[in-house]
């Protein structure tokens, strides 16, 4: 299964790219009827690879136990405890952009890694003492992504070298891998004793499912001749879950620890180095930072 989708995520790079080669062909044809600089000035292609790291923050809109807590109490005790943007994650991708007049639209596949940990516990009371025996859990996520970012960027000043940018988009996301490590600690609290319950690592994709995310963000570009470096910010908002929720009351590994998903959606704040170049006649006629 993920060899299959990893398949797929590479023709769909492939794919892309060979759309990219072809508009180009077009847009030189069309420049060379028109003619003129300002035409190259207005418009252009731009092709490069970005690269970067992240933070997570999952959002539990609605939470699982594999337990029945006795009282609401005890459910509420039970819930866990997410820890937010504590993980960093990384991501690298291609960069294919088109630029007129201060607009650009572009597209930026990618491979994404997001963390994100969380802690649980269960208590047992007995009746000589509350929380007699007390079980601790430690999980950490990582997902695997192929992230298809839909980007517009808007140029807050569109001439000279240096160019601050505001952006926002639509992205999808296509689970590739989802390991997830789990560690289990155990409290006597009468005897006084601690044992390690043991840790269990498996990679189940099938419990999560792909997701649409919306994202905004700042940057800005440089030019160095006909190169453009570019740093960008954004935050990226889940709109669907990333929970496959039928997966995981299906068939789950960590059912007999006690361990479950909650339906989570992936909040995630990103930082992006890039290097793009121009596809439209690269010499020093036409220098990208005119």
């Amino acid at each position: 299964m993920i060899r299959r989708r990893l398949l797929l995520g590479a023709r769909l790079f492939a794919l892309i790219f060979a759309c990219l080669i072809v508009g180009d062909a077009e847009a030189q044809r069309r420049l060379d009827a028109r003619g003129g600089i300002e035409s190259f000035l207005d418009t252009q292609w731009w092709l490069g690879l970005k690269f970067g790291t992240n933070v997570t923050q999952p959002f539990a809109n609605e939470t699982y136990m594999v337990t029945s807590q006795i009282n609401a109490a005890s459910e509420e005790e039970a819930a866990k405890q997410y820890d937010d943007f504590n993980l960093i994650g990384v991501q690298i991708g291609l960069d294919a952009t088109y630029y007129a007049r201060g607009l650009s639209f572009g597209i930026q596949p990618m491979y994404k890694r997001i963390r994100y940990s969380y802690a649980n516990r269960f208590s047992w009371d007995s009746s000589i003492q509350p929380e007699a025996f007390i079980t601790d859990y430690d999980v950490e996520q990582a997902l695997d992504l192929v992230v298809v970012p839909i980007t517009l960027k808007y140029d807050i000043i569109k001439r000279g070298n240096l160019r601050p940018f505001v952006i926002a988009g639509v992205s999808y996301s296509f689970i590739m891998g989802a390991n997830k490590q789990l560690d289990i600690r155990h409290t006597d609290v009468v005897l006084d004793s601690r044992v390690v319950g043991g840790e269990v690592s498996l990679n189940v994709p099938n419990e999560f499912q792909g997701f649409l995310s919306a994202f905004g963000g700042i940057g800005a570009s440089y030019d160095v001749g006909n190169i453009r470096l570019y740093l960008d910010f954004a935050y990226n908002y889940g709109i669907t879950s990333a929970v496959n929720k039928e997966e995981i009351f299906e068939e789950n590994a960590f059912f007999a620890v006690g361990e479950i998903n909650d339906d989570i959606f992936i909040r995630n704040i990103s930082g992006s180095f890039g290097v793009v170049f121009p596809l439209k006649f690269i010499d020093n006629t036409f220098q990208s930072s005119r």
